[in-house]
């Protein structure tokens, strides 16, 4: 968690003591019907509202708050919103960021090097079994010195995510009991040999209500190079999982590499790979990107994700689905 920042926020208002941000943005894109999950390909509108404040309590401790929204057109979804964010806390200057509701945990701090396309991706890990931004939790963030420690607690929530189990068959829907996170980066400073260059890792442990499925426990490392804004970005993650019940452990690799050039035009591409037992592929896809950025608030880009070979779970011997996507976004 933390403040998410946003380079399009419009400011309401900024004094000495508070500010308040509005920020969002409007898509509208063509999806293929294996992206749609329907009969036909259509284009799809969809919007995203967010606030970020931040009030002055003294010259150490701010209290802010941050939540954002995401709402579908009617004829997708339903014309629902759904949260994405939505916590309050304190800044504490140089001690750091303590914040409690529903955001990322601490190990999106490693996940995030490839967390980089607007549709999919970044699939090869447990990270989002549990739903990724969860509710109920407290979490605490501060970086010094290049260094970045992140720690997370999670709650009781009831019906969080599911798993299915590759030894039985068996797909069960769970609750949290209660979870941690901890995660730690280092970024090369400005002007050293390594410049640009970021490592992190991350673990949690969640203990689940479920018969079978009790006990989830992952590790998490990432490096990145660059900066997705601006010319050469590469990412590269792994993930190894256990969950309780299980004989073997689910291993998965993601990288991503792109460029982006000053004109606007960028490039990216990405690969996951999913297994569990190594051999016995529960993922595996290819990911292209080319965007193109008429300003600092409105771009067009083409997405796609290409299924490689077979799953072997949960359905044997079924070709895995191409997804497409061409849209235009306008960022406020």
């Amino acid at each position: 968690m933390g403040v998410i920042p946003n380079a399009y926020a419009l400011n309401v208002y900024d004094n000495d003591s508070q500010k308040l941000d509005v920020l969002g943005r409007v898509e509208a894109g063509v999806f293929n019907k294996a992206a749609r999950e329907e009969d036909k390909s259509a284009i799809e509108g969809k919007a995203r509202l967010g606030i970020n404040a931040h009030s002055k309590v003294n010259e150490v401790v701010s209290v802010i708050a941050f939540a954002e929204w995401d709402v579908s057109s009617a004829t997708s979804e339903g014309n629902k919103f759904k949260t994405r964010y939505a916590y309050t806390g304190f800044d504490m200057s140089q001690y750091g960021v303590l914040v409690f509701g529903q955001g990322d945990t601490a190990a999106y701090q490693t996940v995030g090097f490839t967390d980089v396309f607007e549709n999919w991706g970044n699939e090869a890990n447990s990270y989002w079994s549990l739903g990724g931004r969860q509710e109920g939790q407290v979490a605490y963030v501060n970086a010094v010195a290049g260094y970045t420690w992140s720690v997370s607690y999670q709650t009781h929530v009831h019906d969080m995510g599911w798993f299915y189990n590759h030894d039985t068959g068996d797909k069960s829907n769970v609750n949290v009991n209660h979870g941690v996170a901890t995660s730690l980066s280092y970024n090369w400073q400005r002007n050293s040999a390594l410049d640009g260059l970021a490592f992190s890792v991350a673990y949690d442990y969640y203990s689940l209500g479920d018969k079978y499925f009790s006990k989830k426990r992952a590790f998490y490392a990432g490096l990145s190079y660059g900066e997705q804004s601006e010319g050469l970005y590469l990412g590269l993650n792994y993930n190894r999982t256990n969950i309780s019940y299980e004989s073997h452990h689910l291993t998965g690799f993601d990288a991503v590499a792109g460029y982006k050039f000053a004109n606007g035009l960028g490039f990216m591409s990405g690969y996951g790979y999913y297994a569990y037992k190594l051999n016995k592929i529960d993922k595996q896809y290819l990911n292209l990107q080319v965007s193109y950025d008429f300003n600092d608030y409105f771009k067009v880009y083409t997405e796609a994700k290409f299924g490689i070979g077979h799953k072997d779970f949960e359905v044997k011997d079924r070709t895995q689905s191409d997804f497409f996507a061409i849209s235009a976004q306008y960022n406020f």
